[in-house]
């Protein structure tokens, strides 16, 4: 008995081909490309009964084996079959690093990234056992392919004309392949190590299929077809087979990543946009109908930021006003991007704008509310701005983000308030007033400076805007998302009319909107002394 088996050594039950080379040769047809092991038997056959040969029984034999090979081009029976070494050719984008073209065909033959079928097709009487013929086209795919998918094309105007069988390390067959794939059906051989995933065609003249994350080395590409002569008219056909690195592009619907293992092996995904999913983002997640429903919600939703936009310009807070419709507008565009409808600028440039303007927003409102200088606030917005973009430009999702912003905000009131304190405690104690006094005083300046009932509503606003970020899931995120940008702006807007706009004549002077120089609140008057001189 001979037991055969490729890449390892073969025994009686672990094996990949065996025969009883006494009564008939053991035949592998199309090898696998690499190393092969044999292991021959001795057996003796009792009364019909067959068994191993004892060991101190000594058995004289002889072996011959012998490896046709066709000349370079056939292969097949009796050669008759051709054969097309397919060439690696540079790809012109990155997203098709790499092109496989007929090394020795025409030139008239290839367009670009395809070749022409028909005149590369064997033309013979040798079929197999079902009538018929075949063509291969054997593609070695080198290290720097690794990894990624190789994706295959046929397009005929014949239906159900081809078909087509790849196999890794050899040629295909009938009986041998890996994968098997045709106008109408689809398989996969359970021995192989590979994934394969074919698009959707509905006119089946079309084969669209990739093999996912290829290894390295032959790929045997089979063509099946009817046996045809001279007389019989050809369909016509072009075959495309290229290199990528995500399947399909990622539909235009997301982006290509790259991926390392533990072994250091990299692999490439795509990453779908919201509302897409599927291999290659080609799945669309909701209707088309929910996803106007959504797409009009999360834009609309920053109509909001006109309130307390158009109210700071009233106030002549320019730089509030330009700051929250400047976030109003980011955040429309940066969500027309995100739901997949239109992208102004790049996907990370508008999360960056986005994140950095709402951060800017919400402080900018509570430093407008600070009890200090002009001079001061430039120089906290200065700082803001820089921390705020630099929060925005790393990992804006993080929720701690949201904590470190509520800190500023925080930081900047607290300023405000010890200065106040300050202020108020200096002139109230050189007057000679005690401390019930003083603090009577300081409520009674905070009212004069500001609407508590404004201030307090938009506390609770906000707090139902914190609120929404608990409900939001993949599923929900479009209508608690939209929520929060209504009540974040109105917050925003309530928080700007709490402020009063404070008047007060003191010797023909007059305070503005609440901050200014706080001694000019007081007005002393100097009484002339006797002098002994």
């Amino acid at each position: 008995m001979c037991y055969a088996r490729y890449n390892a050594i073969p025994n009686e039950t672990v094996h990949d081909y065996y025969a009883d080379i006494r009564k008939s040769p053991l035949v592998i047809l199309s090898p696998k490309l690499g190393r092969w092991y044999f292991i021959i038997h001795s057996v003796y056959q009792s009364n019909g009964d067959k068994g191993v040969q004892e060991n101190d029984t000594q058995v004289c034999y002889s072996l011959d084996w012998e490896m046709f090979v066709c000349a370079q081009g056939t292969t097949g029976p009796n050669c008759a079959w051709k054969r097309h070494v397919l060439q690696e050719v540079a790809g012109a984008t990155p997203m098709v690093p790499l092109i496989y073209l007929p090394k020795y065909a025409d030139k008239s033959l290839l367009s670009g990234t395809t070749f022409s079928v028909e005149p590369l097709l064997s033309r013979t009487n040798q079929s197999d056992e079902l009538g018929h013929s075949w063509t291969y086209f054997p593609v070695y795919t080198s290290e720097g392919s690794s990894g990624k998918n190789i994706h295959i094309q046929l397009n005929s105007d014949v239906k159900n004309f081809y078909e087509l069988f790849i196999r890794f390390g050899g040629l295909p067959a009938l009986e041998i392949w890996d994968y098997y794939c045709s106008n109408q059906t689809l398989g996969s051989s359970s021995s192989t190590n590979h994934s394969m995933f074919k698009l959707y065609d509905d006119d089946g003249k079309k084969i669209n299929m990739y093999i996912l994350h290829a290894g390295e080395g032959l790929w045997g590409i089979g063509l099946r077809s009817p046996l045809f002569n001279t007389s019989t008219p050809l369909p016509q056909t072009t075959m495309s087979i290229t290199v990528e690195e995500c399947v399909n592009q990622c539909s235009n619907r997301g982006t290509c990543q790259s991926y390392k293992d533990a072994s250091g092996s990299t692999s490439y995904r795509c990453s779908c946009v919201r509302n897409h999913g599927g291999f290659d983002c080609s799945i669309d997640v909701v209707s088309q109908e929910v996803w106007r429903l959504h797409v009009i919600s999360l834009i609309l939703s920053n109509a909001a930021a006109l309130l307390p936009a158009f109210w700071a310009i009233w106030q002549k807070a320019c730089a509030e006003s330009i700051v929250l419709m400047a976030s109003g507008v980011f955040s429309a565009i940066y969500h027309a991007c995100d739901v997949g409808w239109w992208c102004a600028l790049p996907f990370s440039v508008l999360q960056f704008m986005d994140f950095w303007l709402s951060f800017m927003a919400v402080v900018s409102v509570f430093v407008y509310l600070v009890i200090i200088s002009e001079a001061a606030k430039r120089t906290v917005h200065t700082i803001v701005a820089i921390t705020t973009a630099l929060i925005a430009a790393s990992n804006p999702t993080r929720a701690i983000n949201i904590v470190l912003v509520v800190a500023a905000t925080f930081l900047a009131l607290l300023v405000g308030c010890l200065q106040e304190y300050y202020y108020t405690k200096h002139m109230s104690f050189s007057r000679h007033q005690n401390m019930k006094e003083w603090g009577v005083n300081l409520t009674k300046r905070l009212y004069e400076y500001y609407h508590l009932s404004y201030f307090l509503v938009g506390f609770v606003v906000l707090s139902m805007a914190a609120i929404t970020w608990i409900f939001q899931t993949n599923g929900t995120y479009w209508f608690w998302h939209s929520i929060w940008h209504m009540t974040v702006y109105i917050s925003a807007f309530l928080f700007l009319c709490s402020k009063a706009t404070i008047k007060r004549k003191d010797d023909g002077e007059s305070e503005g909107n609440g901050y200014g120089n706080h001694h000019a609140m007081y007005k002393y008057e100097l009484a002339p002394l006797n002098s002994s001189r």
